[in-house]
């Protein structure tokens, strides 16, 4: 960003030889670097959206999905059936 700043200064400020601070920009140079900057990000973001949309895939809904909730050291499934120790269940969050 300061290479836009930098690169539109129309007169620099002079300390003693050394280049100061910038007094006067261009403005319309200004503006049109400012315009591709933010329009380059949004292109790098759109095109990233958009890889991201072709690319992802939805999780297997053949999955079984179970919420176990202990009660009074009585575990109960969504459905509310009792269950057993042995009975696995794959639990996704």
């Amino acid at each position: 960003m300061g290479v836009i700043f930098d690169g539109t200064c129309m007169l620099w400020q002079d300390d003693c030889g050394t280049a100061g601070s910038c007094m006067f920009y261009d403005n319309a140079d200004l503006s049109l670097g400012f315009l591709f900057l933010c329009s380059s990000v949004s292109g790098v973001s759109l095109a990233a959206m958009v890889a991201a949309t072709f690319c992802y895939r939805a999780p297997s809904t053949t999955a079984m999905d179970a919420v176990v909730i202990t009660v009074n050291g009585s575990e109960k499934s969504k459905a509310g059936a009792e269950l057993s120790e042995r009975t696995l269940f794959q639990t996704d969050f």
